[in-house]
């Protein structure tokens, strides 16, 4: 397909045949991927989304006990298992997948803010040493905070394993 103009508005982009050919091919590509190939896509879907997600269960138990490094991977993998839940949703039923993706989103989002505040805490320490009040300050407001919210984020992966994965049969 030539290029589009640089001046052509995304209206009329969208409404153009190449892209009506290439919307009308992504929905065949998803109908053959729902009857013949579907249960093959399944099948591997299954299996990635399972083991991520217990390792991210087994990292969850002793969330507290990780190191920052350790905490951090568990993140990744959170956001990994999310984003392959989404990417996989069209192949399973709605509504398990809305709620096992809620369950993680609220996860994602409290090891995120754990993970700021982590940073925050490595970025004021230097000038707390130097003898910033207003650093040091937020250096131990921060670390008053450190174990409750890791706390808070190892509740929450615990309490996945309470949420029926939406790939299961």
């Amino acid at each position: 397909l030539p290029p589009p103009p640089h001046t052509a508005k995304p209206q009329v982009l969208v409404q153009g045949a190449a892209f009506q050919h290439a919307l009308r091919g992504l929905r065949a590509r998803e109908a053959q991927l729902r009857t013949a190939g579907g249960a093959h896509v399944r099948r591997r879907l299954r299996a990635s989304l399972a083991a991520l997600l217990r390792r991210v269960l087994d990292d969850g138990r002793r969330f507290k006990r990780l190191d920052a490094q350790a905490q951090h991977r568990v993140r990744k993998r959170v956001k990994r298992l999310r984003y392959l839940a989404e990417f996989a949703a069209p192949l399973f039923p709605a509504r398990r997948v809305s709620q096992f993706v809620a369950a993680l989103q609220t996860a994602q989002d409290a090891l995120g803010r754990y993970n700021d505040e982590r940073v925050a805490q490595a970025l004021y320490t230097p000038a707390a040493a130097d003898g910033d009040p207003g650093a040091r300050f937020a250096v131990d407001w921060l670390q008053a905070r450190r174990a409750r919210r890791a706390g808070q984020c190892q509740k929450l992966l615990r309490q996945l394993a309470l949420v029926r994965p939406f790939w299961s049969k």
